[in-house]
């Protein structure tokens, strides 16, 4: 967990920019002072997600301004002292990140012989045992987590065999579900410790931590994929695709893009939900979008663009709006002067003395070379204490980079299309500020080789078993077809066996996302895919019964047919509760 909610400042205003640092500075202060100056280097942004969302659903929340003078300080070097001045949000996601940073050692220690990550994990030995100590004393399932864990390590060692008689997507799912039982575990808990007794707020921060947790690993996977290729490492998409090569085919990002849109989907619900303020709640999925957005490049986004657009969506306008935010939010030289001539203006008094000339020459040299944070600064004090914080100076050099940059030169100017990249209206494409070979639109390539299952013939009847063979009709003049067949992938007993065909079910279309294709997982139920998801996944009346309703699948994780978990409501709803669902009749769940 180290990015996917990588807080996104430039489209923000100040008292959005000001709450976020709080809450950064704040996790990273309070680990600081339990476990010491070292600790403050594993703190990560998904830590910080944690704490906000903890914060945004505490009753009877202390007001941010009221916090300690500490948390309020710009200066990395002020740290708290006692635990009664830290927030019990802050104080978990610090345990958190500490106990789930011992865990992400431990995963690669068993996947590599690399001695620096024994070394690291020797190191902060001490810290992680004190952190699991005070989750314990919160009542946090230490046990269960590390059960969890466990089985991790365990369904990766087995995803070969699995994969045998799955489709690739299950054996992602497959893989993922244990580390999306460990976030869900701790969104649970820190929801409970922090005071929220409700049920409906505990089950919404479960499936909130339980998609996020599945969200992160898929990411994870993605991003690392060429390392762990190079590496001979495990990587889910190697052993679900049978790969070789260290890029990503094209048929696999088609495969896997409706399941990210599916589990981004999931936490906007959630989101949605909770008791938190709706602008919090937008701003979260803002930057959930982005973050997606910035980690799978222009494929993922031509592919919103193609969904957003047959399905009469916003966002990708939203996308659009938030990129033009991004651009306008660097200062000139004559912003920055201007600002740091009103900021010494303002916090100096009116008179000659040598004292406050000084001080106001020194506010204006902080406030011009660190601008985005000084206009955040309340206090003189705090303004003071900017040359002490890492996150101005990041932000600083930032500054220069952009400087030192030579600004791109095209040949000829790019022109908005199919694409969706520019313009205010994709219809009526208008030619861009910047150029370059145009991108070509999601799935525009036939993949040389198109993996068994994912999409079924273009022409194919709703209800028609894609096996066999249909004539054409001479009456609407349609051309001959070919004899389409599925491949076939070994059976458990050695055989081979044709896949289930996906049902095409019309209630799909008035789902969320991508409610066209045929795949359960596209029609934006609540996570079809934790199950077989084919035949009788879907439901026998409808794959999202309800057709359309908040929780699509009655809220039960879909599988309502006969053959799924031995029982009509997916063993409870709860993902199996806990048991392995890797079996035909889930083993007796």
């Amino acid at each position: 967990m180290f990015g996917v909610m990588k807080n996104r400042s430039c489209s923000q205003t100040d008292e959005q920019k000001y709450e976020y640092r709080l809450h950064y500075c704040g996790t990273c202060k309070t680990m600081g002072t339990l476990f010491g100056q070292s600790s403050r280097f594993l703190l990560n942004n998904d830590a910080v997600f944690l704490a906000e969302i903890l914060s945004a659903i505490t009753p009877n929340q202390t007001v941010l301004s009221q916090w300690s003078k500490e948390y309020q300080s710009f200066n990395c070097l002020s740290l708290p002292e006692e635990p009664v001045d830290m927030p019990l949000s802050l104080q978990i996601a610090a345990n958190v990140t500490m106990v789930l940073t011992e865990f992400k050692f431990a995963d690669h220690i068993l996947d590599s012989d690399r001695k620096h990550w024994k070394v690291a994990r020797k190191f902060f030995s001490k810290s992680f045992e004190q952190a699991a100590n005070a989750l314990e004393a919160w009542s946090f399932p230490m046990s269960d987590l590390w059960h969890s864990f466990e089985k991790q390590q365990d369904r990766e060692h087995h995803a070969a065999e699995y994969a045998t008689n799955h489709h690739p997507r299950q054996l992602i799912n497959f893989c993922s579900q244990p580390t999306a039982e460990m976030t869900a575990l701790v969104f649970e808990s820190g929801a409970r410790v922090v005071g929220c007794a409700a049920d409906a707020t505990l089950t919404e921060m479960r499936k909130l931590g339980s998609a996020f947790g599945k969200l992160v690993y898929v990411l994870d996977a993605i991003e690392d994929f060429a390392r762990d290729v190079s590496r001979h490492e495990f990587n889910p998409f190697v052993v679900a695709y049978g790969l070789e090569t260290t890029v990503l085919p094209e048929q696999c990002k088609q495969d896997v893009y409706p399941y990210v849109q599916s589990l981004a989907s999931v936490i906007e619900r959630a989101l949605e939900n909770l008791a938190i303020d709706s602008q919090l709640a937008q701003e979260f999925r803002n930057r959930l979008r982005q973050n997606i957005s910035n980690k799978l490049g222009a494929d993922w986004q031509s592919y919103v663009r193609a969904a957003c657009t047959a399905h009469a969506h916003s966002c990708s306008s939203a996308v659009k709006q938030s990129a033009k935010a991004c651009a306008n939010a660097r200062l000139t030289f004559v912003q920055k002067r201007d600002l740091a001539f009103g900021l010494s203006q303002e916090y100096c008094a009116e008179t000659s003395s040598i004292q406050e000339t000084v001080a106001k020459f020194g506010i204006f040299v902080i406030a011009f070379l660190l601008p985005y944070h000084a206009r955040q600064a309340k206090t003189r004090d705090q303004i003071f204490g900017l040359p002490f914080n890492l996150m101005a100076w990041g932000a600083l050099i930032d500054d220069a980079m952009r400087l030192l940059a030579p600004k791109p030169k095209f040949a000829f100017a790019m022109v908005s299309g199919g694409g969706g990249t520019g313009g205010d209206d994709d219809n009526n494409p208008q030619p861009q500020k910047w150029g370059g070979r145009r991108r070509r639109k999601f799935g525009e390539e036939e993949p040389s080789e198109p993996l068994p299952d994912l999409v079924e013939t273009p022409d194919q009847e709703p209800g028609e078993d894609p096996n066999i063979r249909r004539e054409p009709d001479p009456k609407k003049n349609e051309p001959p077809r070919s004899n389409y067949s599925r491949q076939v992938r070994p059976g458990p007993g050695g055989g081979y066996q044709p896949y289930q065909p996906y049902r095409s079910d019309p209630c799909c279309s008035s789902c969320l996302m991508n409610c066209g294709c045929n795949l359960c997982a596209n029609c934006g139920c609540n996570m079809c895919e934790n199950m077989v998801c084919m035949g009788d996944c879907c439901g026998s009346d409808c794959c999202c019964a309800g057709a359309g309703g908040a929780d699509c699948c009655g809220g039960i994780d879909c599988c309502g047919g006969v053959d799924c978990c031995g029982g009509a409501d997916c063993c409870g709803g709860a993902d199996c509760a806990g048991c392995d669902c890797g079996g035909a009749d889930c083993g007796g769940c």
